[in-house]
């Protein structure tokens, strides 16, 4: 067994039981060496401790089980191996940027398993690309600005018009994901389930819902089109699973219940040729203006 699997296999381990105690003795098992010099090879190939790697890992998928509905806090602390709701509250503070109290979709700090190939690649910036290249709009911290209606319903046909221009070159790069083979071998279904539905699927619909919350604040004024809340229903509808293609819903239906299809490239195919959140997405931008 070369230097190469060894690691992965101990990633793997890792990997397996994030919600188990496990040592470095253990971990070092799996790469058939001693702990010392496991830690020593894992801290020269990728950068960190063995140690900082769990607790990245272990605090991304925290994050993402705070956001299903009632998860506590303390369950989820005790879930990944901390003594105390304290000690967890501390150390997801530090990584996130903000207490598990306060979780948000978009603000979580996504931390995915390690993989090598010819170079090592995962962490930080191979894990929001696709979802940070859209351009968005946090409209929540814009409410409540002292500026007219007229001010703020501008702002929104101003983001409208950028979004409209630069979206479609994000969501070309998107179907080239979807339909790259490499990137759809089973070792990577978690993290591209991540990606796209709890990513970029769902930064849409808390965009969305954002943006609806905004625009019905200004709507008393009469500026609002109201054809914007159609696009809007019908822009759910789809981030949701629902399409009115009739011929495609089986297959976005499948994707929705169990993600593992799209192991399959025929479904990928399909789905990349929907393309349904472009096109309401730039309906619903036509509206505002």
């Amino acid at each position: 067994m070369n230097w190469i699997q060894s690691l992965s296999k101990s990633i793997q381990y890792i990997e397996d039981h994030l919600t188990d105690r496990i040592s470095i003795d253990e971990i070092s098992k799996q790469a058939y060496t001693s702990s010392s010099h496991f830690q020593l090879l894992f801290h020269l190939v990728f950068g960190m401790t063995v140690g900082e790697y769990i607790r990245n890992r272990r605090l991304t998928l925290a994050a993402l089980d705070l956001l299903k509905p009632g998860s506590k806090i303390i369950d989820i602390a005790m879930r990944y191996q901390y003594d105390t709701q304290e000690s967890f509250s501390k150390a997801f503070t530090r990584f996130h940027g903000f207490p598990p109290s306060k979780v948000q979709l978009d603000k979580i700090k996504m931390f995915h398993p390690l993989t090598i190939k010819i170079t090592v690649q995962g962490g930080f910036e191979m894990s929001r690309s696709l979802i940070d290249e859209f351009y968005w709009n946090d409209f929540k911290n814009q409410k409540g600005e002292l500026l007219s209606d007229l001010n703020k319903y501008q702002r929104i046909v101003n983001w409208g018009i950028k979004a409209r221009g630069h979206n479609p070159n994000v969501f070309d790069a998107l179907t080239e994901w979807i339909l790259d083979d490499s990137e759809w071998t089973d070792d990577k279904l978690v993290e591209n389930e991540q990606i796209l539905m709890q990513g970029i699927l769902a930064r849409f619909r808390h965009q969305n819902a954002q943006l609806r919350a905004y625009l019905k604040e200004i709507e008393p004024s009469g500026i609002v089109n109201e054809a914007v809340f159609n696009a809007l229903d019908r822009f759910d509808d789809e981030l949701s699973g629902k399409t009115e293609y009739s011929d495609l819903q089986n297959v976005i239906s499948k994707m929705f219940t169990d993600f593992s299809v799209m192991r399959d490239r025929k479904v990928r195919e399909k789905i990349a040729e929907v393309k349904l959140v472009r096109q309401e997405q730039t309906v619903l931008m036509f509206s505002v203006i």
